[in-house]
């Protein structure tokens, strides 16, 4: 772990931090976003906006996993456990938190072998409760992302993905149309172009890219009306790419670490 840490609350988006860190050098600074998991087997999809603690892995960004997650009945299935969801492109990876206190693949659960897969910022996972569980919180911590740029591949067809810095942004800015988004053909419906999927709670906001150059909500299709929702710190969503291109963020809070 490196030695030098200033902590900092981020809950409604990277400027607290940031206002702590302006005349702070080489500092890494460190915070948490909360999100909330739905009691008896619900969902929630959650984007990782921070580089993991000491490796970027489930312990790294959630911590030891009894911390936070609800462990299997002993000898029971691993849906009486909390769960991790990890899109591959063609299905499901699940991962349970196993009675060992470890985090197990479903097709390990009977050996209960541990594994601590790979997570980054910038990808967004689904956290599930048992299924008899009740609600709860559980904290996505890590240092705030310090890089200048973020790339992700995006594949043709589905992928869970996340805004890759610590940050909320609106949909409206982020830099998909620029490196090279499909959209819609003119008067074309939402879903013959890219489109994004953003999770709830019970449902999707879609949003599509219009031929105008616009993301839009698809009940907004008609109108061509430009989106300003917000994606929140913790918000993941699917992408829907109709090509593979290259999606490359800028970090827009970056200025401030350097002054």
């Amino acid at each position: 772990m490196k030695k030098a840490w200033m902590v900092a609350l981020l809950v409604l988006g990277v400027a607290s931090a940031v206002a702590l860190a302006a005349d702070v050098m080489s500092v890494n600074i460190v915070g948490f976003n909360k999100v909330t998991i739905p009691a008896n087997g619900g969902v929630n999809l959650v984007a990782i906006q921070f580089d993991g603690m000491e490796s970027q892995t489930f312990e790294g960004v959630f911590g030891p996993p009894t911390n936070q997650f609800v462990k299997a009945i002993e000898w029971e299935d691993y849906d009486t456990a909390d769960r991790i969801y990890k899109w591959t492109g063609t299905g499901y990876i699940t991962y349970s938190l196993h009675w060992n206190g470890s985090w197990v693949r479903s097709s390990q659960w009977v050996q209960g072998t541990p594994t601590n897969p790979p997570l980054k910022s910038g990808e967004a996972v689904w956290l599930q409760s048992g299924k008899s569980t009740p609600q709860h919180d559980v904290a996505i911590m890590g240092q705030v992302v310090s890089v200048a740029t973020q790339q992700v591949n995006m594949a043709t067809g589905f992928q869970t993905i996340g805004y890759p810095f610590s940050s909320t942004t609106k949909i409206k800015d982020l830099d998909f149309v620029r490196d090279g988004a499909t959209r819609a053909g003119e008067w074309e419906d939402f879903d013959n172009g890219d489109v994004i999927y953003v999770w709830t709670g019970s449902g999707y906001a879609t949003y599509g890219l219009h031929f105008n150059g616009s993301w839009v909500k698809s009940s907004q299709w008609l109108s061509g009306t430009p989106t300003t929702n917000v994606l929140e710190l913790g918000n993941g969503f699917w992408y829907n790419a109709k090509n593979a291109f290259a999606y490359t963020e800028t970090n827009r809070y970056l200025n401030v670490f350097n002054n």
